[in-house]
């Protein structure tokens, strides 16, 4: 059903008009970079070390009047529903013309796209059984990797209580994870680092590297560097 639906958004369905597709091709070769290929490596190796801590049984947290806020942010984490969710926000704000969340609403729809595409032959790679049984593979997380996508979609797009808000739809979203038995704590460590680095693809832009050195003087020297990569 999800290929499906990957095959509507980026082969027929109206968004591969406006380039979405080209923009997913540029974001996979960006992977191809050694610093993303150690992020990658470094997400599996963290995974590895985590697991130590898969049996613990301290992760039952409990959000009090925030449960059901956690319990629908961990519904709304699900790869399909996002899916659905981000290619909608990106639809809305192409035929709607809203040239303020053109960048925001491409950079998740691509993000969302690129960490589902990478935790999906994980998942059957590994072929973990999760700790409850139950459908599906557990490792890595999906719904960890989706909401850390989006998470770091929305921090490197804004600031202050909408970052604050993203982290903490995460936090809730992993320890749902964690509490309901879903997943292994080393799942969510690795789906959490995988949507991340899609996320963090996917939203960064093009700069050419540049070093430039300001001097000003008002009642003293003041000296100021900057540098964009």
């Amino acid at each position: 059903m999800r290929g499906w639906w990957l095959t509507f958004v980026f082969v027929v369905g109206p968004v591969n008009a406006d380039g979405e597709w080209e923009r997913l091709l540029k974001d996979v070769q960006k992977l191809k970079e050694p610093q993303y290929v150690a992020w990658a490596a470094g997400s599996l190796v963290a995974g590895g070390l985590a697991k130590r801590w898969d049996e613990a049984n301290d992760f039952n947290v409990g959000f009090g009047r925030l449960d059901p806020m956690a319990r629908t942010f961990d519904k709304f984490s699900d790869p399909f529903v996002m899916l659905t969710f981000a290619t909608s926000f990106r639809l809305f704000t192409k035929f709607n013309s809203i040239s303020a969340l053109d960048t925001t609403s491409s950079d998740l729809l691509r993000s969302i796209v690129l960490t589902n595409c990478l935790v999906g032959p994980l998942k059957f790679i590994f072929n973990r059984e999760r700790p409850k049984g139950g459908s599906g593979f557990s490792f890595p997380s999906g719904h960890a990797s989706n909401i850390a996508a989006a998470t770091t979609v929305v921090a490197r797009h804004y600031h202050g209580v909408y970052r604050f808000g993203a982290f903490a739809a995460s936090g809730m979203v992993f320890f749902s994870r964690l509490s309901g038995r879903h997943h292994y704590f080393s799942d969510v460590v690795v789906g959490a680092a995988v949507g991340s680095l899609a996320g963090w693809v996917c939203s960064r832009r093009e700069f050419p590297p540049s070093l430039y050195v300001r001097l000003s003087s008002n009642r003293g020297s003041t000296l100021g560097i900057a540098w964009s990569i």
